[in-house]
């Protein structure tokens, strides 16, 4: 992919190390931090590591991650950012994920960062499946989904135990 992916209001593109107070500010908040892997105990040192270590990267590798930062354009200020799993599995297969800092949500930043990164995605890799999998009460989750023209696979669903908690997995794909 290149970068900036760049809509109307936003600036797409790899964290940096400029990035790294606000990112780990809102991986530490409560609301946010309950549906996503880490934890509200996000250190400063876990954001260095991460952004770091996906330096230089514009896509990433059979099996990695890669955090792509949302910025508004008019502050470049961070309010969030696209993960881009490459699964590789049976050909091109990208998981998605997203988080939008508590401020900055309900003001369609997400709906437009990833549906700019699935634009980027598609014109660099033409058939690649999308999948993003997400817990059943994240209600915001699933809308933003269903607006990107992903389907829940109920056949796929999954039972977990995720943060002390037994959770319902659902699967969605956009192909």
């Amino acid at each position: 992919m290149r970068y900036p992916i760049l809509t109307d209001r936003l600036s797409i593109q790899p964290l940096n190390v400029a990035d790294l107070e606000s990112f780990v500010e809102y991986r530490r908040t409560p609301k946010i931090a309950r549906f996503q892997s880490w934890d509200t105990d996000y250190s400063t040192q876990q954001g260095t590591e991460l952004i770091e270590s996906q330096a230089g990267i514009e896509f990433p590798a059979k099996g990695e991650w890669l955090q792509i930062g949302i910025r508004l354009r008019s502050t470049g200020q961070l309010v969030g950012d696209v993960a881009v799993h490459n699964m590789d599995a049976d050909g091109p297969s990208v998981e998605l994920g997203f988080t939008i800092a508590k401020d900055h949500q309900q003001q369609g930043y997400a709906r437009e960062a990833v549906g700019a990164v699935i634009q980027a995605i598609r014109s660099d890799q033409p058939g690649v499946k999308l999948f993003a999998f997400t817990d059943a009460r994240n209600t915001g989750s699933i809308r933003l989904l269903a607006s990107l023209g992903f389907s829940e696979r109920p056949d796929l669903k999954w039972t977990e135990e995720f943060k002390a908690e037994t959770v319902e997995v659902l699967h969605f794909e956009n192909l």
